[in-house]
């Protein structure tokens, strides 16, 4: 799921995809107990998210990541899957989707993963 630069705010597309993964998750709430949701942003430095103090290289991206991550947690949620099912964390920019330096590699960075997982003992 694919967000503008140095945002936390879903693209259309990605709130379309997300909205129909969360109605899909509704459908096979018995396949998980819990679900993990990653944030994770490009190289480049958030101005928005920057705070005076932050780490020098971070640039404001683990703040933004794990915006990005709380997000897509929270439309979930709105959608109907219980917040105690919902873990949230940011990555920052230290595991790039694509390592390259373009445009294209840093609009492929901004996104989220979903991990799904299941155990017989419930929280």
């Amino acid at each position: 799921m694919l967000f503008p630069t140095d945002q936390a705010i879903l693209s259309p597309r990605g709130d379309a995809l997300l909205r129909r993964f969360g109605l899909a998750l509704q459908e096979h709430a018995t396949f998980y107990t819990r679900i993990e949701i990653e944030g994770h942003a490009d190289e480049n430095r958030s101005r928005t998210f920057f705070r005076p103090g932050d780490v020098q290289d971070d640039h404001g991206n683990w703040r933004l990541s794990a915006e990005r991550a709380i997000t897509v947690a929270q439309l979930l949620q709105g959608l109907g899957i219980p917040g105690k099912q919902l873990a949230v964390v940011g990555r920052s920019f230290y595991e790039p989707e694509n390592p390259e330096r373009s445009e294209e590699a840093w609009a492929q960075n901004r996104r989220v993963q979903v991990r799904l997982f299941y155990s017989e003992i419930t929280p």
